[in-house]
């Protein structure tokens, strides 16, 4: 069951990434010249890039979401056992780094590497309209909590490898 309203550290999350939304806007997009950092910014608030959306288009899709280094390096070996098992599913994997963003396009076995949506509900819906992914595994600890709830909400098949469980995972 998805909790109505959201826990206030979620609303400290949430509050901080629309306060520092004009200023990464100037920064990333206005002013900035380097087109990692702008896609970055796009696809932080879940609007996918269009050659993924259209390469996903009508196939089945499975969102791997790994956010730092520590698990984009450990999923090397688990991307390429489902590359090998699901030969015709299209892998997207998502993380929030540049240096995982750039370690997962060279050496990880997946379709697509995009940088992940802020975890608030308008840019993980956003992101999930555009994947329609028919599973997410979370390679992580639990930081995601709204992007598992509207998985869940969508009905999309939800799986958390490598997760480390606290006394406060019920905020999650």
């Amino acid at each position: 069951r998805v909790p109505a309203r959201l826990p206030l550290h979620q609303w400290r999350y949430v509050l901080k990434a629309y306060g520092f939304l004009p200023i990464t806007f100037l920064r990333r997009v206005v002013f900035g010249s380097d087109p990692y950092w702008r896609q970055y910014f796009w696809s932080r608030w879940g609007y996918v890039p269009k050659e993924v959306r259209e390469a996903v288009q009508g196939r089945r899709v499975l969102w791997i979401d790994a956010l730092s280094g520590g698990e984009v390096t450990q999923a090397a070996t688990f991307c390429r056992k489902l590359r090998e098992m699901l030969p015709t599913w299209v892998l997207v994997l998502s993380t929030n780094t540049r240096y995982s963003y750039e370690f997962a396009r060279a050496n990880l076995s997946v379709d697509w590497v995009i940088d992940a949506p802020r975890d608030c509900r308008g840019s993980v819906r956003r992101a999930l309209a555009s994947l329609c992914p028919r599973a997410l595994i979370c390679v992580e600890n639990l930081v995601s909590p709204v992007l598992v709830q509207e998985a869940k909400r969508r009905g999309i098949t939800t799986v958390v490898v490598s997760g480390l469980m606290s006394k406060e995972i019920h905020h999650h």
